[in-house]
């Protein structure tokens, strides 16, 4: 809707509404996003843990069957962290 040409003040206080309205947009935009990278954390972790369990549940049975060799394949020799550099 167009606002009334004649009056400055509401011209004013329609263009705030519009800046308003976005930074609340863009401000739930980021929490959707925010969240949806916490949920997928969350699942990776999950992941990570049953990885972990199975790998122990191989070991274990390993060593109940005897079975001798290297336990390599159980790791995960990827790493995790990320590094972050500083503009100085």
């Amino acid at each position: 809707r167009q606002t009334r040409k004649t009056r400055q003040r509401d011209v004013q206080s329609a263009e705030k509404l519009k800046r308003l309205r976005k930074e609340l947009e863009d401000g739930r935009q980021l929490v959707i996003l925010s969240y949806e990278r916490e949920v997928q954390k969350r699942e990776f972790l999950n992941l990570e843990r049953m990885i972990f369990e199975q790998r122990a549940k191989l070991k274990e049975m390993k060593l109940k069957l005897g079975i001798k060799g290297e336990d390599d394949d159980l790791f995960n020799n990827k790493r995790l962290g990320r590094v972050v550099r500083l503009r100085g």
